[in-house]
């Protein structure tokens, strides 16, 4: 008697508006819709545009930038550099907007460079986003711990991942504070990392 519940297209292209309502570019809804069939199942779709000259932002950094030889050796990328601020700043207003996707994964960061050196980043695969009236950092800290597992290692230094988190936090310089959730970060990043079997 509770009824079938809210379907994942449903929740999906909610979100969709939601998330562009905040100014946090992701994909054009074109359509969803619903089916409950005979047997009580209820079935659903999302139609959205194609995101015509984008990739994942994994698979962008491995074929647009070169391997990581050492810190001593590698040469600041003021184009890579530019991406990081830009991811970071989409990061930044999807949590700020009170919106944790529970699969922040570098693979859900699709970027286009229609311009040398200038980035437009859209997020994807938001069925699991939710919104939150009151915050755990509990919640910001598995999106970036995710983000920053999922970071090809040989594109990104620790450097680099660092100024990040700066970007991310709109600071020049981590105060106390930002430090503990720093800390927190590697410390999801590790356990993460543990489980996929990649620690050590």
């Amino acid at each position: 008697g509770a009824g079938p519940g809210e379907t994942a297209g449903r929740v999906e292209a909610r979100n969709i508006r939601r998330l562009t309502a905040a100014g946090i570019a992701s994909m054009g809804l074109v359509a969803y819709g619903e089916d409950l069939r005979p047997d009580g199942r209820l079935e659903s779709f999302v139609l959205t545009e194609e995101l015509h000259g984008y990739e994942p932002l994994d698979d962008f950094l491995i074929r647009r930038f070169p391997a990581i030889r050492s810190a001593r050796t590698t040469a600041r990328d003021h184009d890579l550099d530019q991406l990081i601020r830009v991811v970071a700043a989409v990061a930044r207003r999807l949590h700020r907007a009170g919106y944790n996707h529970r699969d922040l994964y570098a693979c859900h960061f699709f970027v286009r460079e229609p311009v040398k050196g200038q980035f437009a980043v859209r997020l994807i695969d938001l069925q699991r986003v939710e919104h939150r009236r009151r915050f755990r950092r509990r919640w910001l800290v598995k999106d970036l711990a995710q983000l920053a597992y999922s970071a090809p290692r040989q594109r990104i230094t620790r450097t680099q991942r660092m100024a990040f988190l700066r970007y991310y936090l709109g600071v020049g310089r981590l105060r106390p504070g930002d430090k503990r959730l720093v800390r927190a970060v590697l410390a999801k990043q590790r356990r993460i990392e543990r489980r996929e079997g990649l620690a050590g």
